[in-house]
């Protein structure tokens, strides 16, 4: 799974020639384990990415298996517990990855009530590059709808890099 992610971005090179596109635009964004993913990219560095959005992720894969997050699925993916294949959640995990070069625009709904609010405040905590973005009172899923009350904070947060 995780050479598919980095063939997927690194794909992005033949695609700017033929589409014009500027690399030193690309930012990676996720939702969730989406999330997750997305910030492992930007620890793997194998793209020059602009930034990272990861919303209400899964930034703690430790975190998530205690908590038993989605019924345990974090322990299904990676083959067990972080006691057990502690060498899988370190190579996961983007908590444990940190520093990650990236600026990171953390964002969370403070009333999450599948991926708690607070490991994104303890992974933006963590990490030397990242800005922790709270939408008061959002859900888990409020951040990828569109109509939802934060969805111009997360807009402005995936579009707007200073370039």
């Amino acid at each position: 799974m995780s050479d598919d992610i980095v063939r997927g971005a690194q794909y992005l090179v033949p695609l700017a020639t033929r589409y014009s596109l500027d690399l030193k635009r690309v930012i990676a964004a996720g939702h969730s384990a989406g999330g997750q993913l997305a910030l492992w990219l930007a620890a793997q560095q194998a793209v020059d990415l602009r930034g990272v959005v990861p919303l209400a992720a899964v930034s703690d894969l430790r975190r998530a298996y205690a908590l038993q997050l989605d019924g345990g699925v974090v322990g299904e993916l990676l083959g067990g517990s972080p006691d057990r294949v502690p060498q899988r959640y370190a190579a996961a995990s983007p908590m444990e990855l940190l520093p990650i070069p990236a600026p990171q625009r953390v964002v969370h709904g403070t009333a999450d009530n599948v991926v708690p609010f607070e490991m994104s405040q303890r992974f933006a905590k963590a990490s030397k590059n990242a800005k922790l973005i709270a939408l008061a009172g959002a859900g888990h899923f409020d951040l990828i709808d569109p109509r939802a009350k934060g969805w111009p904070t997360i807009q402005k947060n995936i579009l707007d890099w200073e370039f």
